[in-house]
């Protein structure tokens, strides 16, 4: 989209993996967790902060913590 702003093939990719992401269809029968989501909410609610901005904080912090108990999931894999 930056190279090619005209070009609407690109734009029309981000739109549908933003939609697919907001949606929900893809966790449809899985288990999830959205934790950090859930926080989030109620910080902008009390903060009135930016929504990406606010998980931007909450994530790190939340992940830290969660680390310790199972650090295989949060290792780099490099192939």
């Amino acid at each position: 989209m930056i190279a090619s702003p005209d070009d609407l093939a690109p734009r029309g990719e981000l739109f549908w993996a933003s939609a697919m992401a907001e949606n929900g269809i893809l966790k449809i029968g899985k288990k999830t967790a959205f934790q950090a989501h859930m926080i989030e909410h109620q910080l902008s609610a009390y903060t009135n902060c930016n929504h990406g901005f606010g998980l931007a904080v909450i994530h790190p912090t939340m992940y830290r913590h969660m680390m310790g108990g199972a650090p295989e999931q949060f290792a780099r894999r490099v192939a």
